[in-house]
């Protein structure tokens, strides 16, 4: 079985991340019965190590890393593609960004403050507020070949937006001094770790994340260049990538070649864990549960099964496949 976090395992507010949908007695039915599981999310900001860490507190249950996939993981791979080019991460601060682009292997990375140290007309109000004083950076102007947003930057959206638009409408560097010019075409590529729009928490109404981010950088660049569409990537769910290294932690776990009957994908959100489930094809199930951003099935996107919560889709799961029925 494969699990989405936010909205089916737990729920953020305030105060942390709480169990909802008795998913700390599921877990453990699952991890008694030595029944492979694993989880798959589009939160990002954190690495896998953890992200386990976390859940084996909230489930208590020893969570290992390889069980836990996220939007941010085929990053790893991509940070090999692009070897020494320079490569700008995004994330939620200088310590998160320079934690995370260190995680997925980026050898030439700048951060958005030590980006703007080097190129201050860009930001210029920063310089006012003493912003980037205290950044501590030697690297030297490079063209910038892609943009890496790992996460949405929570603290300021506007001097972000204002940095990647320069950059996404530039030859790769921003600064005339330093051999920058504005393109007719978009020539840095740019891919987002998290497609959500919006994530659930203990608020009523669900809470804004990356993909509303990239709806504002795609809304001004369409305005910027006159009408044209802004060229990006999503790296988490719906797209298979990530339902495929899920597949592939479950082989491991069963020590068989992965010819499944069911391989059921419990999510709450029907635009990612739905749609991607479902197009995945068999022997993938998908199950809506109704403790995050659904009250009910999607028309767009259908669930195979609906339940109330997590439990009750893993008791579904073990009563259909012979399993002993819990109560």
């Amino acid at each position: 079985m494969v699990f989405d976090l936010d909205g089916v395992i737990y729920r953020s507010g305030p105060s942390g991340k709480k169990a909802v949908g008795e998913s700390v007695r599921a877990i453990r039915a699952l991890s008694k019965r030595k029944i492979p599981f694993c989880f798959v999310t589009n939160s990002t900001g954190s690495t896998e190590d953890e992200k386990a860490e976390m859940l084996s507190k909230i489930l208590d249950l020893n969570i290992e890393s390889s069980r836990v996939f996220m939007a941010t993981s085929p990053m790893r791979e991509l940070a090999k593609r692009y070897g020494k080019k320079r490569v700008l991460v995004i994330a939620d601060g200088e310590e998160q960004s320079n934690k995370l682009a260190t995680a997925f292997g980026f050898q030439n990375y700048v951060t958005l403050r030590e980006y703007v140290k080097i190129r201050p007309a860009l930001m210029p109000y920063w310089k006012k507020k003493k912003q980037i004083d205290s950044v501590k950076s030697t690297k030297t102007p490079e063209k910038i070949s892609a943009i890496f947003v790992a996460s949405e930057p929570n603290a300021d959206w506007f001097s972000s937006l204002q940095v990647l638009l320069d950059i996404v409408t530039s030859n790769g560097e921003t600064i005339e001094a330093f051999g920058g010019s504005v393109s007719d075409s978009q020539v840095v590529e740019i891919f987002f770790g998290n497609p959500d729009f919006s994530y659930p928490a203990t608020h009523s109404v669900p809470r804004l994340t990356c993909g509303a981010f990239r709806t504002c950088l795609e809304t001004l660049y369409y305005s910027t260049t006159g009408g044209r569409t802004l060229k990006s990537v999503c790296l988490g769910k719906p797209e298979r990538h990530v339902f495929q290294s899920a597949f592939g932690s479950l082989v491991r776990q069963s020590n068989t070649p992965g010819d499944f009957d069911t391989v059921y994908m419990v999510g709450d959100n029907p635009a990612s864990d739905i749609r991607g489930a479902n197009r995945m094809g068999a022997p993938w199930e998908s199950v809506l549960v109704l403790t995050g951003k659904s009250e009910r099935n999607s028309k767009e996107n259908p669930a195979m099964h609906v339940k109330k919560n997590v439990f009750e889709a893993v008791k579904m799961a073990l009563n259909e496949h012979g399993g002993d029925v819990l109560e």
